[in-house]
């Protein structure tokens, strides 16, 4: 308890305050600052009231567009959801018109005018002027056509005649350049079999006899009670002679049915009497061939509607073997028409067609065919009239092309008697068919009398030159004997 000596009182250091957390207060709600001594750590907490100012503020919305006269509003809001919102002004857009009247663009048509796009600004006066765009006529020959009038069949229907325009996919009765003539339906519904009935003829013993049936006036078919359509051939009731051997057959040509043994004797379908001979009187009409290619021998030519036959002249006395020129070759030597079996996809029968000329395409029997919405590509059976299984349908006969070699004419075969016929449908024997001849071939005869049946060539490694098909030898251009040595380049 001994003092030994007197201690003066020191004051007190006071808090030394560091802020170590700090709440920041927003526009909704308060902060807080927390802080401690750093001589005796000590703590405190104290609360900060709320910043009315303290926004969190959003990208703004464009609550008004700037006009081309009038200032736009850019209005921004709170985050926090306290309802506070300030708002800018924005430039004036020269762009955004405020009073704006005008059209699109409207395309031209076949017949009505379009125009460009135009528009006016009421308020600040600016433009554009419209621009007329002409109506483009339509077009009947480029991407459009002309279909002639076909009268309708009773399977089948017709069309009137009507010109096609590619532009606005509509059909017209003429071809004015801004015709407003539309046609709705040009197609010509079939007409219906008109039927008569056909009493039963007896047969005697020297001819046969035929069946009842139904008789179509218009097309001449004919048909059993129950609506099958029966051949030509079988209507025919057998002769009841034992002695009678007459095999009689329907011959397009005369339109009578022919006897085959002694082919003096004909029936006439109508009445059934027998005639001594029967004759075809030919039906000619005029085909023009709107081509100027060489492979075309005949630029005009009468055909018969009945036989199919073809004639230089309107009285039909010279016939004409072959529409097309198969000695007419191209820049090569080549010959202009060439025979394709069976088309270019293998879904058609053989065609001829003109390889470096024209382009056209032919049946076998030479006729042109025509359609400017075909290529190569898409011809198909139908597009030559053939049943695609059962080929072309002649009496009793279904018949289907063969085309045997690049330098004969084909022949037809028939599915049914395995006959054969040539392309006129007439029987012929194998023998004839090896013989004929298309044209493409040259007969020559030399300086020793001999005959010569010669074929042009054009190889690759040698120039164009004659092969005999008889003997092999080879001739050039001027039809002098020569051997391939000798050609030159």
């Amino acid at each position: 308890g001994e003092i030994i000596e007197a201690q003066e009182p020191i004051a007190a250091l006071g808090h030394d305050w560091k802020l170590v957390h700090e709440k920041v207060p927003t526009c909704i709600e308060g902060g807080k600052d927390a802080k401690t001594c750093t001589r005796c750590n000590a703590a405190e907490i104290e609360d900060l009231p709320k910043d009315e100012n303290n926004h969190e503020w959003d990208d703004g919305t464009i609550t008004t567009p700037a006009t081309c006269v009038n200032l736009g509003v850019k209005t921004y809001t709170c985050k926090r959801g306290c309802g506070a919102s300030y708002t800018e002004n924005l430039p004036l857009n020269p762009d955004n018109h405020a009073a704006v009247t005008g059209e699109p663009v409207q395309p031209p048509t076949c017949t009505e005018d379009g125009h460009t796009n135009w528009w006016h600004c009421s308020a600040c006066g600016e433009g554009v002027d419209s621009t007329t765009l002409p109506k483009t006529g339509h077009d009947f020959t480029t991407n459009g056509y002309f279909v002639e009038a076909k009268d309708p069949t009773c399977t089948e229907p017709g069309n009137v005649a009507y010109y096609y325009c590619g532009r606005c996919e509509q059909c017209y009765s003429d071809d004015a350049q801004y015709s407003e003539n539309v046609i709705a339906e040009v197609e010509i519904p079939a007409a219906g079999h008109s039927l008569e009935d056909r009493e039963e003829i007896a047969p005697t013993d020297e001819r046969p006899g035929r069946i009842a049936h139904k008789h179509c006036t218009v097309c001449g078919k004919n048909f059993a009670d129950n609506g099958d359509e029966l051949g030509i051939l079988d209507l025919l009731i057998s002769a009841t002679g034992e002695e009678s051997t007459h095999e009689y057959v329907w011959d397009a040509e005369t339109e009578h049915y022919k006897c085959t043994v002694c082919e003096s004797k004909y029936i006439d379908p109508d009445t059934f009497e027998v005639v001594s001979g029967a004759t075809h009187t030919h039906t000619l009409t005029l085909i023009e061939v709107d081509c100027d290619c060489d492979c075309h021998k005949y630029k005009e030519y009468y055909q018969c509607t009945g036989c199919g036959k073809n004639f230089e002249d309107e009285a039909g006395e010279t016939e004409i073997e072959h529409l097309l020129d198969f000695t007419a070759t191209n820049y090569s030597g080549n010959p202009l028409v060439v025979w394709h079996p069976e088309g270019w996809d293998g879904e058609c029968v053989g065609f001829w067609c003109c390889d470096d000329g024209c382009g056209h395409l032919f049946d076998e029997h030479e006729n042109m065919y025509v359609d400017d919405n075909s290529g190569w590509d898409s011809i198909t059976y139908e597009a030559f009239g053939i049943d695609p299984e059962n080929g072309r349908t002649e009496g009793d006969h279904t018949l289907t092309w063969v085309q045997e070699d690049d330098y004969f004419v084909g022949h037809y075969t028939c599915s049914h008697c395995d006959g054969i016929f040539d392309r006129n449908c007439n029987p012929v024997t194998e023998e004839d068919i090896s013989k004929i001849a298309l044209g493409i071939l040259k007969v020559f005869t030399d300086g020793e009398n001999v005959e010569h049946v010669l074929k042009w060539i054009l190889p690759d490694e040698y120039p164009g030159h004659y092969e005999c098909l008889d003997c092999g030898e080879v001739f050039n251009a001027a039809l002098e004997k020569v051997t391939l040595d000798d050609l030159e380049w």
